[in-house]
């Protein structure tokens, strides 16, 4: 969970958190969160409806057994949930440079 500032623009809210800038479908400011399996993860830029992507740096790998969990520093720590072939495939190690991207309905503000 992050706590940050929210601006309402075009129908959607921006929310700083500590220079992270992010867009919601919300008209209240609170804490944020977004679940680990709604964040998509790429090694190149990510062309989707997603508003938001984000550059970060893989920081924690563990192994869950068919899932793995990455932990993911792009200004603020993002925890990430992709199946293990994926991981497998895109031959992720901590320090590797990978791209987040997640939709604006996928950003809950409680």
């Amino acid at each position: 969970m992050f706590s940050g500032k929210s601006k309402l623009k075009k129908g959607l809210a921006r929310i700083d958190i500590e220079n992270v800038l992010i867009e919601a479908v919300t008209q209240k400011e609170g804490k944020v969160c977004i679940r680990p399996e709604d964040i998509l993860l790429s090694k190149r830029p990510i062309k989707s409806s997603g508003r938001n992507m984000l550059k970060g740096k893989i920081t924690e790998i563990s192994d869950r057994g068919t899932t793995v969990r990455l932990k993911v520093d792009v200004g603020r720590e993002l925890v990430v949930i992709i199946i293990k072939r994926s991981f497998l495939d895109m031959k992720l190690r901590i320090g590797s440079g990978v791209y987040v991207a997640f939709k604006a309905s996928s950003v809950h503000v409680i």
